[in-house]
């Protein structure tokens, strides 16, 4: 489908910019999503893309390892059948790597066929942005240093394929009380700080309860 552009001839902005600071010509602008599979960390595990048989493991992942998203705009990853709409798929990769708003990478150990991680990503084309939304170990396999390790070699393989993608940024919402993702996001990603958004997301804490999490924004 063309994309539909507005006629502006007629109209003028508040300010004029350009004398401080660089500009383009407005042109079509699209995020695709680097396909990424098969990638072997240390020997014993392979991540790439989830296909459609996975999203019942992935979102059974995802409510094992951050529970806190239900109930919350993020509550959607925690439901299978959310994902054939929201989530590009490898069966269907030529087209969904473009026309699908999120894509998710999971960790799989090779011999036992478990998931052990995922990482879920969320783009927007308009800004030339992708979001590094969440990324989560399952609790059963986080006191193995083997796993962490194959974990960060598999996130620095995604993250360096995202330079492809014809994103000019990202950034990442880390919990300030979880030290762990910090790190990961300053040492093994190489973000940066960029602030701290008191309350941004709404954060289930078990029941209906819920709090509004304090996000470290990179």
């Amino acid at each position: 489908m063309q994309e539909q552009r507005v006629d502006m001839g007629k109209y003028r902005p508040f300010t004029k910019i350009g004398e401080t600071c660089g500009t383009r010509a407005i042109r079509g602008k699209k995020v695709v999503w680097p396909h990424i599979d098969g990638v072997i960390a240390d020997g014993k595990y392979r991540g790439g893309l989830i296909r459609g048989a996975d999203v019942d493991r992935v979102a059974e992942l995802w409510r094992l390892s951050y529970p806190e998203v239900y109930g919350s705009t993020h509550e959607w990853i925690l439901l299978p059948q959310e994902y054939e709409a929201n989530v590009a798929l490898k069966e269907t990769w030529e087209d969904d790597s473009i026309g699908k708003k999120c894509c998710v990478y999971v960790l799989e150990e090779v011999e036992a066929c478990e998931l052990v991680g995922g990482m879920l990503f969320t783009k927007d084309d308009k800004n030339l942005h992708v979001e590094f939304s969440f990324a989560a170990i399952h609790p059963g396999y986080r006191r193995e240093p083997q796993v962490h390790g194959g974990f960060a070699a598999f996130y620095s393989a995604v993250l360096k394929s995202m330079e492809t993608s014809g994103a000019e940024y990202m950034t990442a919402f880390v919990e300030t009380w979880h030290s762990i993702t910090q790190y990961t996001c300053l040492k093994v990603g190489g973000f940066k700080v960029a602030g701290i958004f008191p309350g941004h997301f709404t954060r289930w804490c078990s029941g209906q309860e819920e709090y509004r999490a304090c996000e470290v924004h990179f």
